[in-house]
């Protein structure tokens, strides 16, 4: 059995809050129950961090505006001095 990518996104779309508390809680395949040392809180506090894995995984988009002009070419270098 394989362990789901939880950064998905469509592991993240197809599983719900609810599902992911539920697993948490009662266990599933290799996931061991948590409901009886955990409480409810910390399983919602749990599913809030599962949802922030999606978020990490995204790529950071461009808060800079695209250029509407191309920048200008870089000056050429000068030539080395000949050495003698």
């Amino acid at each position: 059995m394989q362990m789901p990518d939880f950064r998905s996104a469509e592991w993240q779309e197809a599983a719900t809050d609810e599902g992911i508390a539920a697993v948490i809680e009662r266990g599933r395949g290799m996931m061991p129950a948590f409901g009886d040392r955990v409480p409810e809180q910390g399983i919602r506090a749990l599913v809030t961090h599962v949802r922030t894995l999606r978020a990490a995984a995204a790529p950071a988009a461009s808060t800079a505006p695209a250029p509407t002009t191309p920048a200008p070419a870089p000056a050429s270098p000068e030539p080395a001095a000949p050495t003698e």
